[in-house]
């Protein structure tokens, strides 16, 4: 007498958890949420490179917040440099570099940072040693105006290196 009605609730039992893990292998995968990264570079630093771009045309590459240990060839191992001097060059970033659009050999650095932190620099020789020219602007007096001025009087002139007077702003010799 209970196998009678035992028997449709286990096949009915059955098909209930056949068909729900038939549903959760059908079932097509969620595509992650959308993340939203943040700007890489906010407004100030892409008017940078927008009034750069302008300056050097498009000959020119730009790098952006490149570290200066990119610059530098440094020992592979770390602890054959100062501890101090290590994380300065580690987390020291430049505002923009100018390379040559093929060999990215750099040709000018643009730095707007802190006068402490130019100070810093100074004193230990940091940009004089990339022997290329460097233009350099206290953060808190940056404007386009200062920049163009700036950029002008470093390579406008006939003893500039870094710039051929034969032609635009952007060939690089």
């Amino acid at each position: 007498m209970i196998l009678p009605i035992a028997l449709p609730v286990l096949l009915l039992l059955v098909a209930v958890l056949l068909a729900l893990r038939l549903r959760r292998v059908l079932q097509a995968p969620q595509p992650p949420a959308p993340v939203c990264r943040p700007a890489v570079l906010d407004e100030r630093q892409r008017q940078l490179l927008s009034q750069l771009e302008d300056f050097f045309g498009p000959d020119c590459r730009l790098l952006s917040q490149l570290p200066l240990r990119e610059l530098f060839y440094l020992p592979a191992d770390p602890a054959d440099l100062p501890p101090a001097l290590a994380d300065y060059l580690r987390q020291r970033l430049l505002s923009c570099v100018v390379c040559e659009r093929d060999s990215f050999a750099p040709r000018a650095v643009i730095d707007i940072a802190p006068v402490a932190q130019r100070q810093q620099d100074a004193r230990l020789g940091l940009l004089a040693a990339l022997h290329c020219p460097c233009v350099c602007l206290a953060a808190e007096d940056y404007s386009a105006a200062a920049l163009t001025t700036a950029l002008q009087q470093q390579f406008s002139g006939p003893d500039s290196a870094a710039v051929s007077t034969a032609g635009p702003w952007c060939q690089l010799s």
